[in-house]
């Protein structure tokens, strides 16, 4: 399936890990922006453009909490969805007042309840699958 109409940004400041996930959407047929490494190449990124979703690890130099991050983005009325990563994201998924458990195939993944639609949170390691289910039910139209 071509989703080459659907920009996706990758931030995460391990560049094998960065690289590997632009390789998982382009083989699915999204259209990858260069990625970010930190905070401000995640912001400078979204000064000069608008993606239709941003994956990004939530811990990455000077990103402090990747949620914060999320939430500084919907202040500014942005409704970007993004898909968070974290190897650490057992411990953040336990404050179940924010976030709401699912499963795809195997993986958990979790999806946060409050005024943050659209943002997810994926355990490392996950399945590529995984990632690509995500990536396209949070950009693709409901039918």
């Amino acid at each position: 399936m071509d989703h080459q109409l659907y920009t996706v940004l990758v931030a995460d400041d391990n560049y094998l890990v960065r690289q590997t996930n632009e390789m998982i959407l382009r083989a699915h047929g999204f259209k990858v922006a260069d990625g970010a490494s930190s905070r401000s190449h995640l912001e400078r990124a979204l000064e000069t453009m608008t993606p239709h979703l941003i994956v990004s690890d939530i811990d990455m130099p000077y990103l402090n909490e990747g949620i914060d991050f999320v939430r500084a983005l919907r202040e500014r009325g942005s409704e970007i969805p993004v898909i968070l990563v974290s190897g650490r994201g057992v411990n953040i998924a336990q404050d179940t007042k924010t976030w709401q458990r699912k499963m795809y195939e195997k993986d958990e993944y979790w999806v946060v309840r409050e005024d943050m639609s659209k943002t997810c949170l994926l355990h490392k390691p996950y399945n590529p699958a995984t990632l690509i289910h995500l990536a396209r039910a949070l950009v693709l139209p409901t039918q």
